[in-house]
């Protein structure tokens, strides 16, 4: 679970990113409140996308160092 939530982290970044290159590229005046609101996104889309994974995730989760009772040979 918590490699799904380190996704959502992830994806957080880089729409934070996304979103303050688009502000820049747009022209829109980048003051605190922009800044907020493209960390704000980026926050809401990770954590929907963490969520996601989770409920959606197939299987059941295997914890670590337990990886070889799963491998068969």
């Amino acid at each position: 679970m918590k490699r799904y939530i380190d996704y959502g982290f992830f994806t957080a970044a880089i729409f934070t990113l996304i979103y303050i290159i688009a502000a820049l590229i747009t022209g829109i005046t980048i003051n605190i409140i922009a800044i907020l609101m493209c960390v704000g996104g980026g926050i809401l889309a990770g954590f929907v996308l963490s969520i996601l994974l989770i409920y959606f995730s197939p299987g059941e989760p295997i914890l670590e160092g337990e990886e070889d009772n799963y491998i068969k040979r």
